[in-house]
């Protein structure tokens, strides 16, 4: 694996995350990649009430969402859905290692091909926000399941 080295991201709102890493495979055509990003500290104290009403929201957004939408949330990380949104697992609540949030498994056409997803967004006690996206090229991903799944799980945030 390789980090993304001179990444700027600015969000929709004008915002920089606190932490961003990229990685990819090292073949020549990439047919793996992770994006994990973790915001800033929150300015003031998040209740777990304020925490878990975010995530029922996000959550329940997801669910309801139409197949344009669903594409739209996915086109801007991993290598980006362009048509055919699919879950593999639909989204799931996770608590663990001090964050609450979910995550869902995915199919997507993308500009390299049909690609195979992870997906996990979560708070931790701080209330600072963690995503992550586990994307590859389907034939990659059936070749390496329970590794690239595994690193979702892995993720533990360094309070």
């Amino acid at each position: 694996m390789r980090t993304g080295e001179n990444v700027t991201v600015i969000k929709e709102d004008g915002s920089k995350p606190a932490e961003r890493f990229n990685a990819i495979n090292r073949d020549k055509d990439a047919t793996a990649l992770l994006v994990y990003e973790a915001g800033a500290k929150p300015r003031q104290v998040l209740t777990q009430r304020q925490i878990h009403d975010a995530i029922d929201t996000g959550i329940q957004k997801q669910v309801d969402a139409t197949q344009e939408d669903l594409v739209y949330f996915r086109s801007t990380s991993g290598f980006g859905c362009v048509a055919d949104f699919n879950y593999t697992h639909k989204p799931t609540l996770v608590e663990r290692d001090g964050m609450y949030g979910y995550s869902y498994g995915y199919t997507c056409e993308t500009y390299k091909g049909a690609v195979t997803g992870e997906y996990f967004v979560a708070f931790d006690d701080a209330g600072i926000s963690h995503r992550m996206t586990v994307e590859a090229l389907q034939t990659e991903w059936e070749r390496n399941k329970e590794a690239l799944s595994a690193i979702i799980d892995s993720l533990k945030p360094a309070l």
